[in-house]
């Protein structure tokens, strides 16, 4: 009925009379869940859910304290905090694949309103990883996962393109140099995770156990704790996903590491494209690297017109998937307008300038679709 506030008093009821764990916990959290932003007081709210947070018995659920903890802090408009939430409800979750699931999708759904759909586009797929088939809104993931999938490809394709071309427009020297530094750079961003890594808490990478002893808070080996071995099982599978013992295991797909310099950018490529050339570059000389990667830049006519090729169709194709599935007609138009500004002399300029009607009939901006 909406009735918070007196939804969270009848919560407390049952919280002083539960004996059951099961029960008083899910009491703790709908009470919390029930917060009323207007009648209670937050403080408070955030109290008793920092007190479960620092319960042992709730150690194995802490990812459900964090989530609800979540949603306080958006009926409290604390857009940040909401996320901070969130973010630490994923790193703390061991078992609970539902709420790894939820916690995720509500992650994806806050960066797509916030029209963040490279963001978003990642959150969609690790909720869709998490989320169990037969979640309502199962469905509706996957259709803005393979939208925003393929919107996310062929924004990397137009960076891709841009950044090629921008070497080629440089002399020879300067190109090199320019690939030097990169390879440099995505050298020291190896070197800083890796320190990271060894830096950060075996168990589950946060900080919350000491780096420098292999016992628990509670002063017990981890290992003989079946909670905490548990965290550290899940740490590793969220990290690596299931793998068989073979050469090659941290590789997701072997195969894509035939193609990648085909597919991505040299100068400033996918996340995974960067350490694909790490792997490769290892025990080769900086100027072997560079010249492998001088291949992909388009320095012959024809080269660079099929570059230009590649940039058209992907906004052709970017345009079309702001308008039909994300129904975000502004981001639609700037795509395609850009694309007119970049290639004034389009030999698709017609289509274009009709995509850009049926927009604007869309919007319901009747003088620019006139126009």
């Amino acid at each position: 009925l909406g009735n918070y506030y007196e939804a969270s008093k009848i919560f407390d009821k049952v919280i002083s009379k539960a004996s059951d764990y099961d029960l008083r916990f899910n009491a703790q959290l709908n009470k919390a869940r029930n917060y009323d932003s207007q009648l209670g007081d937050p403080e408070k709210a955030y109290d008793e859910l920092k007190k479960m947070l620092a319960d042992d018995k709730n150690y194995e659920n802490r990812d459900q304290i964090y989530y609800v903890m979540a949603l306080v802090s958006e009926k409290l408009g604390e857009d940040a905090l909401m996320e901070e939430y969130l973010k630490e409800s994923i790193k703390v979750s061991t078992t609970n694949t539902l709420q790894k699931g939820k916690s995720y999708l509500k992650l994806a759904e806050i960066y797509f309103d916030y029209k963040d759909y490279v963001t978003s586009q990642a959150y969609y797929d690790s909720t869709s990883a998490n989320l169990p088939k037969e979640h309502p809104k199962f469905p509706e993931v996957e259709v803005r996962k393979k939208s925003l999938g393929e919107l996310v490809m062929h924004l990397n394709t137009i960076e891709t393109q841009d950044s090629l071309q921008t070497l080629a427009n440089m002399g020879e020297a300067e190109r090199k140099k320019a690939l030097e530094n990169y390879i440099e750079e995505q050298d020291e961003r190896k070197r800083e995770a890796e320190e990271a890594a060894a830096n950060n808490s075996f168990v589950n990478g946060e900080g919350d156990f000491n780096t420098n002893t292999t016992t628990s808070a509670n002063g017990q080996w981890y290992f003989y704790n079946p909670g905490l071995r548990s965290v550290g099982m899940q740490d590793f599978k969220q990290r690596f996903g299931d793998r068989k013992l073979e050469d090659e295991w941290r590789r997701k797909d072997k195969n894509v590491f035939e193609d990648v310099s085909k597919t991505d950018d040299a100068a400033g490529g996918t996340e995974e494209t960067s350490m694909a050339s790490q792997d490769e570059g290892k025990g080769e000389s900086v100027s072997s690297r560079v010249e492998a990667m001088l291949k992909d830049i388009p320095l012959t006519e024809e080269a660079l017109k099929a570059s230009d090729e590649k940039i058209i169709n992907a906004f052709i194709s970017i345009g079309g998937i702001y308008k039909d599935d994300l129904k975000d007609y502004k981001a639609a138009v700037e795509s395609q307008e850009e694309l007119l500004r970049r290639y004034p002399a389009l030999e698709a300029e017609a289509r274009i300038w009709y995509t850009l009607y049926r927009i604007h009939t869309l919007a319901e901006q009747i003088a620019q679709a006139d126009h």
